[in-house]
């Protein structure tokens, strides 16, 4: 379940309801969360252009970054930095390597632009649905 409710200068905020009580996320309901944060600046470029988007989407572009980050350092759902733990906590995040911060970094950014890019497409093949929610 998905709500938007008008607030304040971004004149809307998303928020994501589970359907059921969940006790666990897979990578897969992760993605999709992430998608979802994308909607919102997807939409503004498809209507108004790339020139126009608004920092309206800032606290969606934010939870998108820190979900797709907490994926890859927390959860080990990276696909090219691993099954481990890169979590920033404690003595063992000061000592990750650059290789290793730049690994994590590209596959955050790497996660952030397919799901910008699922949103943007996903938003293009239903622009009537679009403009009638608008």
């Amino acid at each position: 379940k998905v709500t938007i409710v008008p607030r304040g200068r971004s004149l809307g905020m998303v928020m994501q309801l589970p359907d059921d009580d969940e006790t666990g996320r897979n990578r897969g309901e992760y993605v999709a969360s992430i998608v979802v944060c994308m909607g919102g600046r997807a939409a503004e470029e498809l209507v108004f252009g790339e020139e126009a988007v608004t920092d309206g989407c800032s606290s969606d572009l934010e939870q998108a970054s820190e979900l797709a980050r907490v994926m890859v350092e927390r959860f080990g759902m990276g696909r090219r930095a691993g099954v481990v733990s890169h979590a920033l906590d404690g003595w063992r995040g000061m000592h990750r390597s650059e290789v290793v911060r730049g690994e994590v970094d590209a596959e955050v950014k790497s996660i952030l632009s397919a799901a910008y890019a699922r949103a943007r497409a996903l938003l293009k093949r239903n622009m009537r649905h679009l403009h009638a929610l608008a």
